[in-house]
């Protein structure tokens, strides 16, 4: 990330949002280019530095480990190929009893 070019999308706030997204995964790093050090670089830095040492006091107060999640991506896609091959079964099975036209009219009603 080209860091030190301040702005909109450079803002503390933006820098903030992008690192979180990165932060998601866990072994997302985050790298800052800047020949200079911005205002909003340091104020990201204070505040990435405040809330990773608070979530680590967290995780440690309740024995938590950070780990990734299990699920695997096919186990994902299953059940929703699963699903939207059940509701295309029902609709063949129930088209004949549907009156297109009344169901239009209700619906304007």
């Amino acid at each position: 990330l080209d860091a030190d070019k301040e702005g909109y999308l450079r803002s503390t706030t933006s820098l903030v949002q992008t690192a979180g997204r990165a932060a998601r995964h866990l072994n997302g790093k985050v790298y800052l280019y800047a020949d200079v050090m911005t205002h909003s670089i340091k104020e990201f830095l204070a505040i990435s530095s405040y809330r990773r040492q608070k979530q680590i006091d967290y995780n440690k107060a309740h024995g938590i480990t950070p780990r990734s999640v299990r699920r695997s991506i096919e186990e994902g896609l299953t059940y929703h190929l699963r699903d939207k091959h059940q509701g295309s079964q029902v609709m063949k099975e129930t088209a004949g009893d549907l009156d297109v036209q009344s169901t239009l009219d209700a619906l304007r009603e």
